[in-house]
């Protein structure tokens, strides 16, 4: 069974991928940004800093199986 995470690529293109999706709703007055068809997400800056939030969280942290740097 191949362990399911995501790689540290994958991780910034998620994070920035959130970030720019917040700096689109913040600065459009509706206050939303545009998502793809089929997608099923509150699209307002408020949930996208939330999970630009997230991803940096896990991006900055070593995966549960590594040691931590001292």
């Amino acid at each position: 069974m191949n362990p399911k995470r995501f790689t540290d690529a994958e991780l910034a293109a998620e994070f920035h991928e959130a970030r720019a999706d917040y700096a689109e709703a913040s600065s459009h007055p509706s206050g939303t940004y545009w998502t793809p068809l089929g997608v099923d997400e509150d699209n307002t800056a408020e949930t996208a800093l939330k999970r630009s939030t997230t991803f940096l969280r896990f991006a900055i942290r070593p995966h549960y199986d590594e040691a931590p740097d001292a």
